[in-house]
């Protein structure tokens, strides 16, 4: 996890991870939003999820992630109406920067969906998970045997906490006809794509 340090200064390593988390968030936006918009019978929502987004801006005032993604958010009324996004950091006061300076951003108030904001420390496992699946394609029943191994996990928590990630647009998941779940389901059949590559 980073410390308070870490903010002193923007490094020039932070602000090219800022930057092309922004650019990889506008490119992927616009290739959901193109999905979506030729399936307007399902979900029209997408998410944007920082576990550690920090305070919002470095010492010399520079944007840091959050806010990049906000401003590209912000610039394309679509994505202004299906977004989600959801920041947490496990420092309290880095969730009451970023609350203060992204209500100041111009046109913030145009969200559909305001910003969520949480303050949790995220388990290592979380993270992993998302790291070692990023951009696989893959069974629920696979993922869960996978991933669950020498671990009290309960079969139906783990599928709540699917069906959740489903519907905060943070993976995709169909059966094997292709159809998504069903509201409020996830079934043994569902395959499941994590975002990212």
């Amino acid at each position: 996890m980073m410390d308070s340090h870490f903010f002193k200064e923007q490094r020039e390593q932070s602000l090219i991870k800022a930057r092309i988390v922004s650019k990889y968030f506008t490119a992927w936006a616009k290739i959901i939003l193109s999905v979506q918009k030729k399936n307007p019978r399902y979900s029209q929502k997408m998410a944007y999820i920082d576990l550690f987004a920090g305070p919002g801006r470095y010492d010399d005032q520079s944007k840091s992630t959050p806010l990049m993604v906000l401003d590209a958010i912000l610039a394309n009324p679509d994505l202004t109406n299906r977004v989600v996004t959801i920041f947490n950091d496990k420092d309290m006061e880095n969730i009451e920067s970023l609350k203060a300076v992204v209500s100041q951003l111009d046109g913030i108030e145009n969200l559909r969906f305001p910003p969520i904001y949480d303050n949790i420390e995220v388990g290592q496992e979380i993270a992993k998970m998302f790291q070692e699946y990023a951009g696989r394609t893959i069974g629920f029943i696979e993922l869960y045997e996978q991933h669950s191994v020498d671990k009290p996990y309960i079969k139906k928590n783990y599928k709540d906490v699917l069906r959740a990630l489903y519907d905060a647009g943070s993976i995709t998941a169909i059966n094997q006809k292709g159809k998504p779940p069903r509201k409020g389901t996830f079934s043994d059949e569902m395959r499941i794509t994590f975002g990212g590559a």
